[in-house]
């Protein structure tokens, strides 16, 4: 049923509309915001009403919802997030990839000063013949 606050925020609305001429989109709008707050009601006498009801319907959606979790799989290669797959570059990945190594490598070189600073320009002459001899290998 018609709470009485709606039923009278109705009646009086009634009057409005008979005193004063409203356009159409204002009588629309009032028929929408009372469409809703009759939704509302029933939603809540509904939930006041029926708890159990309310609670297992709110489980078997959200159950309904979370079907697509099943084949979820996170995905973090850029190339598969954000370019397009019927492009070049994606052929040509694909064509790097099946003919190299496709890990990454890091390398790190870490020295150490004996005494004094390394930014000196013997000591960068030092690093750069060890990087010649490196490089000649």
């Amino acid at each position: 049923g018609q709470g009485t606050r709606t039923a009278f925020r109705r009646e009086e609305a009634k009057g409005e509309f008979e005193a004063t001429e409203t356009k159409r989109s204002e009588r629309g709008l009032m028929w929408f915001q009372d469409k809703m707050e009759d939704g509302f009601d029933w939603l809540g006498r509904m939930c006041a009403e029926k708890p159990w009801i309310v609670i297992l319907t709110s489980l078997i959606v959200c159950l309904l919802c979370s079907i697509g979790f099943i084949r979820w799989t996170p995905e973090s290669r850029p190339e598969e997030l954000w370019v397009s797959q019927n492009t070049d570059a994606v052929r040509d990945n694909d064509y790097v990839k099946d003919r190299w190594s496709y890990e990454p490598r890091f390398n790190a070189f870490y020295s150490k000063v004996e005494s004094g600073q390394l930014l000196t320009p013997e000591s960068m002459q030092k690093l750069n013949d060890l990087h010649s001899q490196t490089m000649a290998i």
